[in-house]
C-alpha cells in the first residue's frame, strides 16, 4: 500500500504520451540495427556495432541524426524489441536486467521536457519493478505515509508531494547506490536536444551515470557540437547515413506498389525506376522528407498525373525539410495555414 502511494506520486499524467505519439516502424525498417556487421552506410562511413555494445561492457551509445531522420522511431523500436533484452542479458549475465526509458519532447508538458520529469519517469519505471528498494530510496516519505496509514488505517486519496529537484536528484543517487548489487541497468533516452534547459547540464548527468559499472546508456539527439564533444569518441551512429535501405523499402511499398503507379511503370519502366531512385537520393536519409514527398506524389496519382507530371512535381520539391515545409505552406490557402502548421508539428513529432 505504501509503495503504491509513492509510485502514484512519482507518476505524472503525460508520462507515456510521447512514446504513444511516435509512429511505429514501417514493416522491416530499423531491423538493421541488430545486424552483426554494420554494412549499410550509403557513404561507407563507419558506425559502431550496436549488438556488441548491448552484449558487452560499455558506457554510452549515441544515436545522432538530422531532424526528421527517424531517431525517435528507432529509439522506440530498440526499447520495445525483444532482441534488445536478449542481447543485454548477455551483458547482465546472472544478474537481473532492468531497462528504463524516457523521451524528451519540447512540444509536450513541462514533465516531458525537463530534468525533473526525466527523474520522476526513471524512478517510477525502475522502482515499480523493484519495489523492495522504495523504502531505501524514499525513506522519509515512506515513513511519513506509513505513520498516516497506521493512524487512519486507510487513505481516501494518496497524499501528494511537490517533488523538488534536489529531492529527486538525491533519490537518483540513492537508487544508483542501492541497485549496484541488485541489477544491471540500461537506460534509453531519446531527444537530448529537446531538453528544456542547458544541454551541458543534461550531458553531464548521463556522463556521470554511465561511469557506474552496472549502468549503460543509449542516447539520441541531433548532432549538436556539445553532444559531439561528449559522445562522439564512443560507440555511435549517424542515422541519415544508414536509412537508405529503409527509405527504398518505404518508397517501394507506398509508391511503387500503388496500382496507378504500376500502370505508369508498364508504360515507361526505365523512367519509373529512375524516378524512385531520385526520391531515395534526394532524401539524404531524412525519413520525414520521404513521407511528405510520397504523400504529395500519391496525391498526384489520384489526380491522374503522368510520370512526367510526377517528375516535375519532384523537381520543384526542396530537398531540405524546412524548405519543404515552406513550399507546402505556400501552396495552401491562407485561411488553412495555421491548421496546416499544427498538422506538420504533429507529423514531425510522430516521425522523429
Amino acid at each position: 500500500m505504501v509503495n503504491g502511494f509513492l509510485l502514484t506520486n512519482l507518476r505524472f499524467p503525460t508520462i507515456n504520451h510521447r512514446e504513444e505519439a511516435i509512429c511505429e516502424t514501417h514493416q522491416k525498417t530499423c531491423s538493421w540495427i541488430f545486424e552483426a556487421s554494420p554494412e549499410r552506410s550509403l557513404h561507407t562511413r563507419p558506425w559502431s556495432n550496436f549488438v556488441e555494445w548491448l552484449q558487452n561492457d560499455g558506457n554510452v551509445y549515441w544515436v545522432n541524426g538530422k531532424a526528421g531522420s527517424g531517431k525517435s522511431t528507432l529509439m522506440k523500436y530498440i526499447y520495445q524489441n525483444s532482441n534488445t533484452r536478449r542481447h543485454l542479458q548477455a551483458w547482465a549475465g546472472d544478474a537481473k536486467l532492468q531497462i528504463a526509458h524516457y523521451y524528451f519532447w519540447n512540444s509536450g508538458s513541462q514533465d516531458q521536457r525537463s530534468h525533473t520529469g526525466l527523474m520522476r519517469s526513471l524512478l517510477h519505471e525502475i522502482l515499480n519493478s523493484n519495489q523492495d528498494l522504495i523504502r531505501q530510496v524514499f525513506s522519509a516519505e515512506w515513513n511519513e505515509i506509513r505513520e498516516q496509514f497506521d493512524y487512519v488505517n486507510k487513505f481516501d486519496k494518496p497524499p501528494r508531494w511537490s517533488w523538488s529537484f534536489a529531492r529527486l536528484e538525491r533519490a537518483i543517487t540513492d537508487l544508483e547506490i542501492a541497485s549496484a548489487d541488485k541489477f544491471k541497468l540500461c537506460l534509453f533516452i531519446d531527444g537530448l536536444d529537446e531538453f528544456d534547459g542547458d544541454p551541458e547540464n543534461i550531458t553531464e548527468v548521463f556522463q556521470r551515470l554511465s561511469t557506474s559499472a552496472h549502468i549503460k546508456v543509449c542516447l539520441s539527439s541531433r548532432p549538436w557540437l556539445i553532444f559531439e564533444e561528449a559522445f562522439n569518441h564512443g560507440p555511435n551512429l549517424r542515422l541519415e547515413n544508414l536509412t537508405w535501405g529503409d527509405i527504398q523499402d518505404y518508397v517501394r511499398d507506398k509508391l511503387d506498389a500503388n496500382p496507378k503507379m504500376q500502370q505508369l511503370v508498364k508504360m515507361d519502366p526505365s523512367q519509373s525506376l529512375t524516378f524512385s531512385r531520385t526520391i531515395v537520393s534526394k532524401a539524404n536519409g531524412v525519413f520525414l522528407w520521404v513521407k511528405l514527398v510520397v504523400a504529395s506524389l500519391l496525391n498526384g496519382l489520384r489526380n491522374r498525373d503522368e510520370i512526367c507530371d510526377l517528375q516535375r512535381r519532384l523537381e520543384v520539391i526542396p530537398s531540405e525539410l524546412d524548405n519543404l515545409y515552406n513550399h507546402m505552406l505556400g501552396r495552401i490557402e491562407p485561411v488553412y495555414i495555421q491548421k496546416a502548421i499544427q498538422i506538420f508539428q504533429i507529423f514531425n513529432s510522430a516521425t522523429d
